[in-house]
């Protein structure tokens, strides 16, 4: 049964109309958030040119948080077993919400037993940030992560890719509480990026014209919006009190949650399932040996 809409967000989009024929284009109905049609139904060509962004992190449903505490990685090298650990936790307390289930009972998950089944499998945690996405991915799906109390393990049905240069695909999937594995680039700006500031990664063409390693990051996508024409996420990190936020008494009312141009992702962003789904065209696909297979590079890198 589809879940029933209740008491909507202040942060669902509103009706526009075009300037040409007066045509009312109705937002498109998700799960938690309204998102603008991006352009109008009419045929006369009008994009949708107003500002709007929603975050999962400022919601309840049915009275509960949905996001729960941001994860502490604590030391470098394991960003996406702790982005990965934090998705399947989101999206099982989402599946809590929707079967009418407390989901404060979903434990946390065990990041570094992540990492433990890659190291085994691939016999080094060195290598490259997409061969860990993807390793992760499978390893979710046939092995499953263990919560951190070590009673329950979960597992994930269907591992698939969301075009990085498609923003309002990752939009609909974010509005429709599917939080998404993301990659970006560090700068020496990300560590010290302020609550409501925007995070512009250098591109990689910067790091290489300086002699600079490129370094990246797995974090999780949980919110979007445009301003001014332009796209951004918001995404939550697993770095212990990073971006701030104060109330006006000075205490922190929020941290983990970050803004960054939608342009600048390093990489396609991957989506777990939340239900048992039967896959599709972007799914990954199985992996035979510790290389990873051309349909799956291209799923996580092409922008085609």
């Amino acid at each position: 049964m589809a879940p029933v809409r209740g008491i909507r967000s202040a942060h669902d989009a509103v009706v526009w109309e075009c300037k040409a024929k007066g045509h009312q284009n109705l937002p498109k109905e998700c799960l938690l958030f309204d998102i603008p049609t991006m352009q109008c139904g009419c045929g006369c060509g009008e994009k949708f040119n107003d500002d709007f962004e929603f975050c999962i992190g400022d919601i309840e449903i049915n009275g509960h948080e949905v996001l729960g505490e941001p994860m502490n990685q604590k030391v470098g090298g394991h960003c996406v077993a702790f982005a990965y650990a934090k998705t399947v936790e989101i999206s099982r307390r989402m599946k809590e919400i929707l079967q009418g289930r407390d989901p404060s009972l979903v434990p946390i998950m065990k990041a570094l037993d992540l990492v433990a089944k890659y190291e085994k499998l691939i016999g080094e945690c060195s290598s490259s940030g997409i061969k860990k996405v993807v390793h992760m991915a499978q390893i979710l799906k046939d092995q499953g992560i263990i919560s951190k109390d070590l009673k329950t393990i979960y597992k994930v049905s269907d591992v698939s890719t969301i075009k990085r240069n498609d923003p309002e695909a990752i939009a609909l999937e974010l509005a429709n509480g599917f939080p998404l594995h993301a990659g970006l680039l560090v700068g020496k700006k990300l560590r010290i990026l302020k609550c409501c500031r925007q995070y512009k990664p250098p591109r990689r063409a910067r790091f290489f014209e300086k002699k600079k390693n490129v370094s990246g990051h797995a974090v999780v996508l949980v919110g979007a919006g445009r301003k001014a024409g332009k796209w951004f996420f918001f995404f939550l990190n697993s770095w212990k009190r990073f971006c701030v936020r104060l109330d006006p008494s000075g205490k922190v009312k929020r941290y983990g949650i970050g803004k960054i141009k939608a342009d600048r992702l390093s990489r396609n962003v991957v989506r777990l399932s939340r239900f048992r789904d039967p896959g599709g065209a972007r799914s990954l696909e199985r992996q035979d040996g510790t290389e990873i297979s051309a349909h799956n590079l291209r799923l996580l890198k092409s922008r085609d």
